[in-house]
């Protein structure tokens, strides 16, 4: 498992920088850390590291891709330690603010034709560009437009193919876009029905079971300072129309 450490903690109030900001992979059947990568040579100064995906080349070495919403997506070559950074056009940001999100995704698809996804949530289009082109260099010149947003959307996970689930901000129905074809709203399937005070931040698959799980919360609330009595709270559960609230 692959985790980006930012190195800042209280981030919401007074943020506070603990160390650099660094890649960690941990192997989760000896609970042991197999690799560290310090980001600090790659960063810049006003750097906002956020996202990150692994991929892996043909001949099985990985790569790790990051998003960092000062403007950029950063790729790290495990194998040959090596880092590089793929410096995005600026209409890609246009209309961002400073403290904006980049996000970023892995869609597979056969024939080693993947595409890293992303985009910032309150940009006006959504872009791709296929994984082997960050991993050979070719960088911005390689950016495909998928689609125009008519609200903001909040990019949460994969389907584990090339589906992506996402949801529109501040509100809680979950949608599965097919990124074979563009994104558009017509192209979007709901699957998730509105939860009650709680917004998902993140979706992923579940693995063999072929199910999604969505982990949500009322993190709207905390950041308002409005969670009541009950303090904060998340839940983890698996993505159906169907499901009520014993669907853990």
């Amino acid at each position: 498992m692959w985790a980006l450490d930012s190195g800042i903690c209280n981030s919401l109030e007074q943020p506070i920088k603990r160390c650099t900001a660094k890649v960690i992979a941990f192997d989760l059947e000896t609970d042991k850390t197999v690799k560290t990568v310090d980001l600090s040579d790659i960063l810049k100064p006003h750097s906002r590291p956020q996202y990150l995906v692994t991929d892996y080349s043909p001949n099985g070495f990985p790569y790790v891709y990051i998003s960092d919403a000062e403007g950029a997506i950063i790729v790290l070559d495990i194998h040959h330690n090596k880092m590089y950074r793929v410096v995005l056009p600026r209409a890609i940001s246009a209309g961002c603010g400073e403290s904006d999100v980049l996000y970023l995704l892995l869609v597979r698809r056969p024939k080693n034709q993947n595409m890293v996804i992303f985009s910032y949530l309150c940009g006006n289009k959504v872009y791709g560009i296929k994984s082997e082109f960050l991993r050979t260099g070719r960088g911005s010149s390689a950016i495909v437009e998928l689609g125009s947003k008519t609200k903001h959307s909040v990019l949460l996970g994969t389907d584990g193919s090339n589906g992506v689930i996402l949801r529109y901000r501040s509100e809680s129905e979950l949608y599965k876009w097919n990124t074979d074809q563009p994104y558009k709203e017509c192209n979007f399937e709901l699957v998730q029905l509105a939860e009650e005070c709680r917004l998902s931040t993140h979706v992923a698959p579940g693995g063999k079971d072929a199910l999604m799980y969505s982990l949500s919360s009322n993190v709207a609330d905390y950041l308002n300072h409005t969670c009541g009595a009950g303090g904060a709270s998340a839940r983890l559960k698996y993505i159906s129309k169907e499901c009520e609230d014993d669907c853990y």
